[in-house]
C-alpha cells in the first residue's frame, strides 16, 4: 500500500505542473506583434486625418477663388499642391491596408493557437477527471489512514488539496481561454470590416484624385490659350519669389557679418589675454562651445537624413533647386523646400541652436533663421506668429512659431538649409517622413 501510495503521489504532482503549464508565451508574443501593428496603424490614422484635412482646406481655397481667378497661375498652383497631398494620402491608405492585412493574418494565428490551446486544456481536465475518479475525495480516507505515520498523512492531504485547486484553476483557465476566443471572433470581424471601409475610402481618395488630375490638365490648357495674362502671371509670380529669396539673402549676409565680428572681437580678445591673463574671459556669444549640444550627434553632419521634420503631417509641395513645368514653360529655382501643412499649423526648430534673426515680409509673413554647431543655419519663412525672440536659445522640435494661411485657408512653410554660404538640399536632411 505504501509503495502505491508513493507512485499516487509522484502522479499527482506531475498532473499539477502538467497543469499549471500552457501556451501563454506564443501568444503573448502574437499579441505584442499585434499590438505594433495596432499602434502603428492608430499613428497612420492620425496622420492620414490631417493630410486629409489640407485637401478639404485647399478645396475650400479652390472653391473661394473668384471666376475671373480661376483661370490663373493662383489657382493652378493651389490645385497642384491639392495633388501632391492627394498622392501622400493614397499612399497613406496602401500602408494603413498593408499593415491591416498583416494584422488579420496575426490574429487569425492567435484565434488557431487559442483554439489549439482549448482543446488540449479540455484533453487535461479529461485526464483530471479520471484522476478524481481513481485517486480523488472518495478515497482520500483510505489513503490518509494508510498514512505509515502522521507527518505522511499531513504530506497526503496537501497533495489532494492541491490536486482540487489545480481543477479548479483549469476550469477558470478553460472559462478565460473561451472569452479569449469569443473577443479575437469579434476581433477579426471588426478588422475584416474596417478592412471594406479602407478599401471604400481608397477608391472615393482615388476618383477624387483623377477628377482633380482632369481639372488641372482643363485648367492648363486654358491657361496657354491666353499667353498674355499668362506671361504677366509668370513675372509677377518670379518677382514674389525674387522677393523672399533676397530677404532671406540679406538676412544671411547679416548673420554672416555679424559672425565675423564676434570671430574678429573673440581673436582680440584672446590676443589681450595672452598679454595679460587677469584681465577678462573671452565672449562666446556665437562660438560653437555657447550652443546647445546636439545630444548624441557629435556634429551637424550626424544628422544628415534624420532631422525632424519642421512641421507635423507635412507634404513638400515644392522641391529644392530648378522646379519646372514643362507645360507653361515656367522655370523657378527655390533656396529651400515649400511644405503644405494645415491651417495655424506649428513649426518647429529641427535642431538645437540660436536665433541670430527674425524679420516680417508682406505676403510673406515672417522669418526666423537659426544658428547651429559646424556653421550651419535652418531658415523658417511664411510664418504668421512667432514665438522666439533674436538671441534665444532653442531645442530641437521646440515651437518657434504657427503657418501663415494664405487669404484662402491653406497654409505653406518654407524651410532652408544652410553651410555658411552653402545652401543645401533639405530633404537629404531631413528624416523620412
Amino acid at each position: 500500500m505504501k509503495r502505491c501510495s508513493k507512485i499516487q503521489q509522484v502522479g499527482w504532482i506531475i498532473v499539477i505542473v502538467l497543469f499549471c503549464s500552457d501556451c501563454s508565451f506564443v501568444l503573448a508574443q502574437k499579441k505584442s506583434e499585434l499590438d505594433m501593428l495596432r499602434e502603428e496603424r492608430r499613428s497612420n490614422q492620425a496622420e492620414l486625418k490631417l493630410l486629409t484635412e489640407q485637401i478639404e482646406q485647399y478645396e475650400t481655397a479652390l472653391k473661394k477663388i473668384s471666376e475671373k481667378e480661376k483661370l490663373s497661375l493662383q489657382a493652378l498652383e493651389t490645385l497642384e499642391r491639392q495633388l501632391s497631398v492627394y498622392q501622400v494620402v493614397l499612399k497613406g491608405l496602401e500602408k494603413n491596408q498593408e499593415k491591416l492585412s498583416q494584422e488579420i493574418v496575426l490574429t487569425k494565428h492567435a484565434l488557431a493557437a487559442a483554439e489549439k490551446d482549448l482543446q488540449k486544456m479540455k484533453e487535461d481536465f479529461a485526464r483530471y477527471a479520471v484522476g478524481i475518479y481513481k485517486f480523488g475525495v472518495r478515497r482520500n480516507e483510505e489513503i490518509l489512514f494508510s498514512s505509515a505515520s502522521l507527518n505522511q498523512a499531513i504530506v497526503r492531504l496537501e497533495y489532494i488539496k492541491r490536486f482540487e485547486q489545480a481543477g479548479k484553476l483549469k476550469i477558470l483557465d478553460i472559462t478565460r481561454k473561451k472569452s479569449q476566443i469569443l473577443a479575437l471572433h469579434d476581433t477579426l470581424a471588426a478588422r475584416y470590416q474596417e478592412n471594406r471601409r479602407l478599401m471604400e475610402e481608397k477608391l472615393r481618395q482615388t476618383a477624387a484624385f483623377e477628377q482633380r488630375k482632369k481639372s488641372r490638365e482643363q485648367l492648363l490648357a486654358e491657361l496657354q490659350r491666353n499667353k498674355k495674362k499668362l506671361k504677366e502671371e509668370i513675372e509677377a509670380r518670379q518677382n514674389r519669389v525674387k522677393t523672399l529669396t533676397q530677404e532671406i539673402q540679406r538676412l544671411l549676409a547679416l548673420e554672416e557679418k555679424a559672425v565675423q565680428a564676434e570671430r574678429q572681437r573673440q581673436l582680440s580678445e584672446k590676443a589681450k589675454l595672452k598679454a595679460q591673463p587677469e584681465s577678462g574671459t573671452t565672449s562666446k556669444a556665437l562660438s560653437s562651445e555657447n550652443l546647445p549640444a546636439l545630444g548624441e550627434a557629435k556634429t551637424f553632419e550626424d544628422y544628415r537624413g534624420k532631422l525632424p521634420w519642421p512641421v507635423r503631417n507635412g507634404v513638400i509641395v515644392r522641391a529644392f533647386g530648378e522646379n519646372v513645368n514643362k507645360t507653361l514653360k515656367i522655370v523657378t529655382f527655390n533656396n529651400g523646400v515649400d511644405i503644405s501643412v494645415t491651417k495655424d499649423a506649428e513649426v518647429f526648430a529641427v535642431a538645437p541652436g540660436k536665433v541670430t534673426q527674425v524679420s516680417y515680409l508682406p505676403t510673406f509673413g515672417n522669418i526666423v533663421i537659426i544658428r547651429h554647431i559646424d556653421g550651419f543655419i535652418t531658415v523658417y519663412a511664411s510664418l504668421k506668429e512667432v514665438r522666439v525672440a533674436k538671441g534665444d536659445v532653442v531645442q530641437a522640435r521646440q515651437v518657434i512659431g504657427t503657418a501663415l494661411s494664405s487669404q484662402n485657408g491653406n497654409a505653406i512653410v518654407h524651410f532652408e538649409v544652410w553651410q555658411g554660404k552653402e545652401k543645401h538640399n533639405p530633404e537629404i536632411w531631413l528624416a523620412k517622413n
